[in-house]
């Protein structure tokens, strides 16, 4: 597993190379049915004012039958890896909608840009009734809270430990991974409710040390005082 982490770390922590996010795609999705990461799809939709093209690297499917593509796509200029997530969230549905799968898993990146974008990206679909009719509305994940901006310089220790531990999880149990471990190594909500924790811990226990030494002080100052 130390080769594997270190693999994942070489990857995450150095500029976006193809091989190198295929190498990643195994790692992470053992099972994964490659189907063309060696051919380039150039956009000429509405999308490419900001998207140069796209690589289908691979397709999954999660021992609960929901399907994941697996995509790699260039963006046009400097600065959309961190400027145009909007976008991105956008292009990222059409393509789960093409492929009519359940979610996307997606490299963002711009040649010769040190950092590039690892994103998550799910489509559900809520059934409800209005006013005596039921409707179908659509759920996207948002694609802030669902992505890793990593690279060269970029701090990745969390992209790298969740993922370590998705891996671990996922060779444990054969029902794993589904769409929703796969939402939780991405989810910055969840990851800050675990550092708070940490935090609390840890001060907790600095904060019991202190109360412990200020009560040894007094007892001290006590006893000379009745000396």
């Amino acid at each position: 597993m130390n080769a594997v982490v270190k693999k994942i770390e070489m990857i995450l922590k150095s500029s976006y190379d193809t091989k190198n996010y295929v190498d990643l795609i195994r790692e992470i999705f053992p099972k994964v049915s490659m189907v063309s990461p060696d051919k380039f799809r150039k956009e000429f939709t509405n999308f490419s004012s900001h998207i140069e093209g796209s690589v289908h690297v691979g397709n999954y499917k999660t021992p609960d039958k929901k399907n994941i593509i697996i995509m790699a796509v260039q963006l046009k200029n400097v600065g959309y890896v961190e400027n145009s997530r909007s976008t991105q969230r956008s292009y990222a549905k059409k393509l789960i909608e093409n492929a009519n799968a359940d979610a996307a898993f997606i490299a963002f990146y711009t040649e010769c840009e040190p950092k590039w974008r690892l994103s998550f990206v799910r489509l559900d679909y809520e059934m409800k009734i209005e006013n005596g009719r039921l409707k179908t509305t659509e759920n996207l994940t948002p694609a802030k809270r669902y992505s890793y901006l990593v690279g060269e310089n970029e701090p990745c220790h969390t992209a790298i430990s969740r993922f370590e531990r998705f891996i671990i999880d996922s060779m444990a149990d054969p029902e794993r991974p589904t769409l929703d471990d796969l939402e939780n190594v991405f989810s910055v909500e969840k990851v800050t409710d675990e550092f708070f924790k940490l935090y609390c811990e840890k001060n907790w226990k600095r904060m019991k040390i202190s109360v412990l030494k200020q009560n040894s002080i007094i007892s001290l100052l006590h006893s000379l005082q009745r000396s």
